[in-house]
């Protein structure tokens, strides 16, 4: 994908998102310049439902090493508009391992990842929609007790319905876990 067409995939999962917060102190490198930055020109996606272009802008036009600052501060954010730009720019600069918790927690808690999802299907990489499946799978099944029982069940039924191959049927983490096998 274009460094364009990121910055096209990054504005529509902001705009996708209609549940933005303020910006919290959680998740921000307080001594970062980079990250202090990218803050100060975004706004506040509460009022205008999407991260400021100038930030988006600004972060593009970054080197990899400050987008992955900016990445691992947003994606800890509690604001959905900063969490899902995390997550993307993780995913974009190839750390998906690290963005697989806090996608986890999104899933577990019952948010939309729809906008994301899009990405991962238009994002021109073939095998990404795959590859996010698998690791959100096993992430699953290796860490399904540290979640809350009805976080389990949104986790199974996402992961029921969100397979590349298919719904799993029938749904249960049994038929995930087999799904996930034949999977690969």
């Amino acid at each position: 994908m274009t460094q364009r067409g990121h910055v096209v995939f990054l504005i529509a999962v902001c705009l996708a998102l209609t549940t933005c917060q303020a910006p919290a102190n959680e998740g921000r490198q307080k001594n970062d310049d980079v990250v202090a930055e990218f803050y100060r020109l975004a706004g506040n996606p509460q009022q205008s439902g999407e991260i400021d272009g100038a930030a988006l802008s600004f972060v593009a036009a970054l080197p990899d090493a400050d987008q992955l600052k900016v990445a691992q501060a947003t994606a800890l954010n509690p604001a959905a508009s900063f969490r899902s730009y995390g997550i993307s720019l993780l995913i974009k600069l190839r750390h998906e391992d690290d963005a697989v918790p806090k996608l986890a927690e999104m899933v577990a808690g019952g948010q939309d990842l729809t906008a994301l999802y899009w990405g991962w299907i238009h994002s021109g990489d073939q095998s990404l929609e795959r590859r996010m499946y698998l690791k959100l799978g096993r992430y699953f099944l290796s860490h399904a007790d540290s979640f809350t029982t009805d976080g389990q069940r949104r986790f199974e039924e996402f992961l029921c319905q969100a397979n590349p191959d298919g719904p799993v049927q029938p749904c249960s983490r049994e038929g995930i876990a087999e799904k996930l096998e034949k999977t690969q």
